[in-house]
């Protein structure tokens, strides 16, 4: 289905790249104008923030773990290493937010109400649990921590592919189990200057007038 776009939006010129590669078209097809998704999250008018506290105050005074594992086509993401885990739920909450077409069950207790994005939720998270989604991207601009818990690494590169070397980039926030993790969160045993460094490669643009700009495109195609 990726191979039929007459146009696609990157936000860097380094992006730009990947997609022309990942959806098999010419760069000059591949518009600089950012993602709507990006100026979604960093505008407050979009905030929920204060939305979900009220839904769920108890979240208020705990350090909000927020994982957000990518769509593994035919294989479920990896819940019971975080779900078995002795988490210290006086100082922690966990909330699990899964892909759309994921079908596995997430229990009550990991769960927040469907009708907040993930996009909502990186915004009242402490820190963010990914792997080898864009969301690692995306939700840079935030200048969070990020970790990329990646379990199954070399089977997901074999089966799947990546296209950047995102554990040499992000290489004190890339994990191969969940206790790791919650060592580095723990003892502070990250640099969020790598954070910085991975946002200021892959977003160069400003995330405020996206939505704006690719209606503008889009009504001079019609």
């Amino acid at each position: 289905m990726h191979k039929n776009y007459d146009y696609a939006i990157a936000p860097s010129e380094v992006t730009r790249k990947i997609f022309a590669e990942a959806f098999n078209m010419p760069e000059e097809k591949i518009l600089k104008y950012g993602l709507p998704r990006l100026e979604y999250i960093s505008n407050k008018k979009y905030d929920k923030s204060q939305e979900i506290y009220k839904d769920y105050p108890e979240l208020k005074n705990k350090k909000i773990i927020l994982y957000v594992p990518t769509f593994r086509k035919g294989k479920t993401a990896n819940l019971s290493e975080i779900i078995n885990y002795n988490l210290d739920e006086e100082k922690y909450k966990i909330i699990i937010s899964l892909h759309p077409l994921e079908k596995d069950v997430v229990p009550d207790k990991y769960r927040i109400d469907s009708k907040y994005s993930s996009y909502d939720l990186i915004k009242i998270a402490d820190y963010i649990v990914t792997d080898y989604s864009i969301l690692s991207i995306e939700a840079s601009i935030l200048n969070k921590p990020i970790f990329l818990y990646l379990y199954d690494f070399e089977e997901y590169k074999k089966n799947r592919g990546v296209n950047i070397k995102i554990e040499k980039e992000l290489k004190t926030f890339t994990t191969f189990n969940f206790s790791d993790i919650m060592r580095k969160i723990d003892e502070k045993n990250y640099n969020i200057e790598e954070i910085k460094a991975y946002k200021n490669k892959y977003i160069e643009i400003s995330t405020e007038d996206t939505i704006e700009k690719l209606s503008k495109f889009i009504v001079n195609l019609l």
